[in-house]
């Protein structure tokens, strides 16, 4: 898959609400991997745009201490504290519980600098599948650029210095 063929497929629909900067994309720096996996364990270890503050309740990115969630441990965050999100979480898991056949789950993601992949899209529906502990199919469009905040704000989460302290 070319780049202008993701920005078809998932920047024309609306659907990916992440703030990515769809313009930069035709950069020749970018290119799609294609992956396929049924494994609930990679899927846990896939990055979200969902983050939770020191006390462990769900905040946006732009908190100064927000901590990326993967799907993992976002399938195990309470979040009735956003009740839009629980309510389609609630939704998605008891209709993933009920399924004979493995979820399908067709996932657009950017490559970080740690070789793991960040979900653009489908995040409510990766992490209901964990929480139903369904069997999954999962197809992945996965951009390999820059880690470049630039590009998707959210980036500065896994490209910012080493904020340890340590020289």
């Amino acid at each position: 898959m070319t780049t202008e063929e993701f920005i078809l497929l998932f920047g024309s629909s609306g659907h990916v609400r992440a703030a990515l900067n769809w313009s930069r994309l035709t950069d020749k720096q970018f290119h799609v991997q294609h992956r396929f996996h049924t494994s609930p364990d990679r899927l846990g270890q896939m990055n979200t745009l969902w983050y939770t503050g020191p006390d462990g309740t769900p905040v946006e990115y732009t908190h100064p201490q927000a901590a990326p969630l993967t799907t993992r441990q976002a399938s195990k965050t309470d979040m009735r504290s956003l009740p839009q999100r629980e309510n389609t979480l609630t939704r998605l898991t008891k209709q993933a519980s009920g399924s004979l056949e493995p979820v399908q789950l067709v996932l657009p993601a950017y490559r970080l600098p740690n070789g793991t992949d960040l979900i653009l899209d489908g995040t409510h529906r990766a992490v209901a599948a964990l929480r139903a502990q369904a069997r999954v199919t999962v197809f992945l469009y996965v951009l390999l650029g820059p880690a470049d905040p630039t590009i998707l704000p959210d980036l500065a989460h896994y490209c910012a210095e080493d904020r340890s302290g340590a020289d």
